[in-house]
């Protein structure tokens, strides 16, 4: 079972990548905080994206970001939002302590009763007001402030939830696509409801495609022990 091969993972554990000038620079950093980069920090992208840089509340810890008036690779966005989760040279989190106690408690889940759902809810709070790292330039562990919602009473919010913490939780390592295919593959959410979807942003013009797979660069197509995607969920 995936939480038996966690158990033993402490909460302040976290796997990272190194870098340093005399190697290479972080990744995600270099992606979406470079200068010109071609990646941009979303919020509420495609009505189902989550509210990850705050409109509606405060900015939560585990996504530190700031303002800037920075251009990115497209002119066509401005003041593009810096992630400050990974410096130049800081190190990437490929995974924490805090994935672990989430992959306990979706197991948890799988019981689909009122007393898990209970139980998950006041352990997600034991979580964010205990702390766990985040990874990057901070190896402190990071708190925030208790749920308040009380517990969720159907099986379908409370998935809703635990995929939002380990959204916020893992906030740039690499995880979220995974995790939007999980909710398509295993729990039979239908792809519309899950990822982006509608009109692009503006100033964009079209709609959002249907793919749920991340563009294969051509420098992977010319591998020859590459073989596509299993499948597009």
């Amino acid at each position: 079972m995936p939480s038996a091969a966690v158990a033993g993972v402490p909460t302040n554990f976290i796997l990272s990548t190194s870098h340093s000038a005399n190697s290479n620079s972080n990744g995600v950093w270099s992606a979406s905080t470079s200068g010109a980069s071609r990646y941009r920090l979303v919020s509420g992208e495609g009505r189902n994206g989550l509210l990850f840089l705050g409109q509606t509340a405060a900015q939560d810890a585990r996504i530190p970001w700031t303002t800037s008036s920075r251009v990115g690779f497209s002119s066509q966005f401005t003041n593009q939002p810096n992630q400050s989760k990974y410096a130049q040279f800081s190190d990437g989190a490929v995974t924490t302590g805090a994935e672990a106690r989430l992959i306990e408690l979706e197991a948890q889940l799988q019981a689909n009763s009122q007393t898990a759902r209970d139980a998950i809810y006041a352990a997600l709070n034991t979580l964010r007001t205990g702390g766990a790292p985040i990874g990057g330039s901070s190896a402190a562990n990071v708190t925030v402030a208790a749920l308040t919602t009380g517990a969720p009473t159907t099986q379908d919010a409370a998935i809703d939830l635990l995929y939002k913490e380990r959204a916020y939780w893992l906030w740039l390592t690499g995880h979220r696509l995974g995790d939007l295919r999980r909710l398509v593959r295993i729990y039979k959410r239908g792809t519309e409801a899950v990822f982006p979807t509608g009109t692009l942003p503006t100033p964009l013009d079209g709609t959002y495609g249907t793919s749920t797979t991340v563009t294969v660069p051509f420098a992977e197509r010319n591998n020859p022990n590459f073989q596509g995607c299993i499948d597009e969920k």
